[in-house]
């Protein structure tokens, strides 16, 4: 007894249609593209909906300044944002970790204002706690990179 060729046909078109889990974008790496195209934007609207909810959220800028509430983080990207400065952000996600509640994005990114000589050069690690069936950013780690050697 032989297979119809039409059952074999639709078979193979529905394994050729369902998408393989291995290459599934998860919820937090759209969350994070999200995000990251965001601060390159200069879009704070998009930018929100990718912050915990909560209140507490750490940031440590290249300087070692900290801030901690929700709030302050928003403030500086909103004052960030409005700065005239036409500054270019291009970044690189190196790696990223997740587990059911936790997932932590680091990335290497260049950051110079329009017409500056001085480009930054730092690593951004950027930490995300799931809230519910949604993930928002909890800490925002960044350190500079030297580009100069160091001294003898």
């Amino acid at each position: 007894m032989s297979t119809p060729v039409p059952m074999i046909a639709a078979a193979l078109a529905a394994c050729l249609a369902a998408t393989p889990a291995w290459a599934e974008t998860s919820a937090f790496r759209r969350t994070l593209d999200t995000h990251l195209d965001a601060i390159k934007a200069r879009n704070l609207e998009a930018l929100i909906p990718t912050l915990t909810q909560g209140r507490d959220l750490t940031l440590i800028a290249p300087d070692g300044a900290k801030l901690d509430t929700r709030q302050q983080f928003i403030d500086l990207h909103r004052a960030w944002f409005a700065d005239p400065d036409a500054g270019r952000w291009d970044g690189e996600v190196v790696r990223t970790v997740e587990s059911d509640t936790q997932a932590v994005a680091l990335e290497r990114y260049r950051y110079g204002a329009r017409g500056a000589k001085d480009v930054s050069v730092s690593w951004l690690t950027l930490t995300f706690a799931r809230e519910g069936d949604r993930w928002g950013l909890v800490f925002d780690q960044n350190t500079r990179i030297r580009t100069e050697p160091t001294a003898p």
